[in-house]
C-alpha cells in the first residue's frame, strides 16, 4: 500500500501593494466610514488585503493582480481626490459622479 499527503495552497494572492495605497487614500480622503454604501471596505491593514477579499469590495473590480474599475457614483461621498490614483496603472473606467470632490484626476 502507497500512501502520499500533499496540500495545496488556494489561498488568494494579495492586490498589488499600490493599488491597497491607492484605494486606502480614497477611502481615507472621502471619510469612507460615513459612505451611503461601504461594503466590505477595509483599510485597517497596513498590509494589501487578499483579492478575493477585495473583488468583494463595493464598486471595486480587479483582475489579476490589479484594480481594474472604481465605479463610486453617488455614493455621497466628500472630501480631496487623492494623488494615489495615479498609481492604479490597469484603472479602465473610474466613476466618481454625483459626488462633492474636490482636487484633480491624476495622469493615469
Amino acid at each position: 500500500e502507497v500512501s502520499d499527503e500533499f496540500n495545496i495552497d488556494v489561498s488568494s494572492p494579495p492586490l498589488n501593494a499600490n493599488d491597497y495605497a491607492a484605494l486606502k487614500a480614497l477611502y481615507i480622503n472621502t471619510s469612507g466610514d460615513r459612505w451611503t454604501t461601504n461594503t466590505g471596505w477595509d483599510v485597517s491593514s497596513e498590509t494589501p488585503p487578499s483579492l478575493a477579499d477585495v473583488a468583494l469590495w463595493h464598486g471595486v473590480t480587479v483582475e489579476g493582480l490589479r484594480v481594474m474599475k472604481i465605479s463610486l457614483a453617488d455614493f455621497d461621498l466628500s472630501g480631496t481626490i487623492p494623488s494615489e490614483l495615479g498609481s492604479l496603472r490597469n484603472l479602465q473606467e473610474l466613476r466618481l459622479n454625483d459626488n462633492s470632490l474636490s482636487g484633480t484626476l491624476p495622469l493615469f
